[in-house]
């Protein structure tokens, strides 16, 4: 007489909960090009300039180009990266996020 196996047990594994952005939300607007070239230029010299914590995105809108740094969590981390910016000589523009 055969005894039924032991039920296999596997270990429990943490499944991570998806992350929503429900902060603030808004992104600064660097630049925006015709040509895709210039558009990969200024995104190095912002990682290069150490900007981009809160990420940076080169986007095809239209025939144009926007490079924009976010999104931004709080305001104040906004301002923080638009004075720095503008200390690079680059006239950011503040850009609220699409609403769906």
């Amino acid at each position: 007489v055969s005894t039924p196996a032991a039920a296999e047990v596997i270990p429990a594994v943490a499944i991570s909960e998806p992350v929503f952005n429900t902060g603030f939300g808004h992104y600064l607007q660097a630049g925006a090009f015709r040509f895709k070239d210039n558009a990969q230029l200024l995104e190095s010299r912002l990682r290069q300039a150490g900007l981009g914590a809160a990420g940076i995105q080169t986007q095809l809108s239209g025939d144009i180009y926007r490079v924009r740094l976010g999104p931004y969590s709080d305001e104040a981390q906004l301002q923080h990266d638009h004075e720095r910016l503008a200390a690079l000589g680059i006239k950011a523009q503040t850009v609220k996020p699409a609403s769906n």
